[in-house]
């Protein structure tokens, strides 16, 4: 019997040391492949290409093509209010006005997006520059964390120069929603006063805590201190950048703004860690609930509450002196 139970007690333990094996060998690999799994471009069954673009929802744009530092062409529209006088004419035919880059969610093109801008130019009367990162819709390259870093560099250097005379380069906004709102907030970290307001909704604290959420399997390999999660090449560690400041709003330059559903299937209650986060960093960010909505339908789903929210902070950090808070 002693024999017989030490014999079932060695099978045990080897079969937990194979299982673990084998799951780090899963966990590595899906390290080694994490641009894949991170961005999609287009999902399955969704093509690339555009469906349609602005004119469709008559939206006075321009079709513009921007260059990142590296060299990548990327694809953009800038967004113009409507009724602007001379929008699909000569630049600069009437007076620059306030604009917002818009850095949208993950899976998908920006041509799926314009639903939420048609509502966002209209309510607020002012441009949205709206960007397909490297590897999305017609924009060159693959996605890594570095190249969506440099592509809302571009942005942000051709909103600086003035838009081509439509945008005025001292009344900007950034607002990004899920990966977006990641990109959001390192851009605005990097250029401190660029932005008169930032607005982040329905982000994750970063990438290895996302990768618990969709991979389970993975979340014993991912921990704090984890060689693994050490060799995450797109970190996207919003939490430990809003940890940063330390007690100074001047790191963003502006005022935040977090946007947080409260049944968020994607990223469940981390935008709640973000704003613990923030505020122990000083940043008193303003803070905006929506319990009914999920992770992509908050402007639909509480829209009597969303709207006015987004429109009362974009006003607001418009028309503030900048550089006060």
């Amino acid at each position: 019997m002693e024999a017989a139970a030490r014999s079932l007690a060695g099978l045990a333990a080897r079969a937990a040391l194979g299982a673990a094996g084998v799951g780090a060998a899963v966990a590595a690999l899906a390290v080694a492949l994490q641009e894949r799994l991170v961005y999609i471009p287009a999902p399955p069954g969704v093509p690339r290409e555009y469906p349609c673009d602005p004119s469709h929802f008559r939206l006075p744009f321009r079709d513009l093509a921007l260059q990142a530092a590296d060299g990548v062409r990327l694809h953009a529209w800038l967004v113009l209010p409507p009724g602007r006088a001379g929008a699909l004419g000569a630049p600069g035919a009437a007076p620059p006005v306030p604009c917002l880059l818009w850095l949208q969610e993950n899976a998908g093109n920006m041509a799926h997006r314009l639903p939420f801008v048609r509502v966002l130019t209209r309510r607020l009367g002012i441009a949205v520059l709206m960007l397909s990162y490297r590897g999305y819709g017609a924009s060159e390259g693959s996605p890594s964390q570095r190249g969506l870093e440099l592509d809302a560099e571009a942005a942000l250097a051709w909103l600086s120069e003035g838009g081509g005379g439509d945008v005025d380069p001292a009344r900007l906004l950034v607002m990004g929603r899920s990966l977006g709102g990641a990109v959001a907030l390192g851009l605005a970290a990097a250029h401190p006063g660029a932005f008169r307001g930032v607005v982040v909704e329905n982000t994750f604290t970063c990438v290895a805590d996302m990768a618990g959420i969709m991979l389970p399997f993975l979340r014993p390999f991912l921990g704090r201190g984890s060689p693994l999660r050490n060799a995450i090449r797109n970190p996207w560690d919003n939490a430990a950048l809003l940890a940063r400041p330390a007690g100074s709003t001047g790191a963003l330059g502006g005022p935040l703004l977090l946007m947080a559903s409260g049944r968020d299937e994607m990223v469940g209650r981390q935008m709640y860690e973000l704003r613990a986060v923030a505020n122990e960093a000083g940043l008193d960010p303003v803070w905006e609930e929506f319990p009914e909505a999920h992770h992509m339908d908050a402007y639909e789903v509480a829209r009597a509450q969303y709207w006015p929210a987004l429109e009362a902070f974009c006003v607001g950090a418009l028309t503030r002196r900048k550089g006060s808070h």
